[in-house]
Parts: structure tokens; C-alpha cells; sequence
């Protein structure tokens, strides 16, 4: 999988984990957060 793709799946994840539909200046930071913690459960697998 590539990089941009991986990305890009992980932020939907991150997105439908926390309710929102997109990345806003609302909940840019809450949102960033929850794709590193995504990144770390892969990285721990």
C-alpha cells in the first residue's frame, strides 16, 4: 500500500472513530491526534 494511501485511510478512520465527516480548524487537532494513536496500534501489531 502506499504512503498516500495509507494516509488517507487512516485519517477516514480517524474521522469515523470521532464522528466527523472532515477535517476542520474545530477539530484539526483532535482529529490529528487520533490518526497518530491509529498509527501507533499499527505500528504495536
Amino acid at each position: 500500500m502506499s504512503r498516500t494511501l495509507e494516509l488517507n485511510t487512516i485519517k477516514v478512520q480517524a474521522l469515523k472513530e470521532l464522528g466527523y465527516n472532515e477535517i476542520n480548524e474545530k477539530n484539526a487537532a483532535e482529529v490529528f491526534e487520533r490518526i497518530a494513536e491509529i498509527q501507533s496500534r499499527k505500528v504495536g501489531n
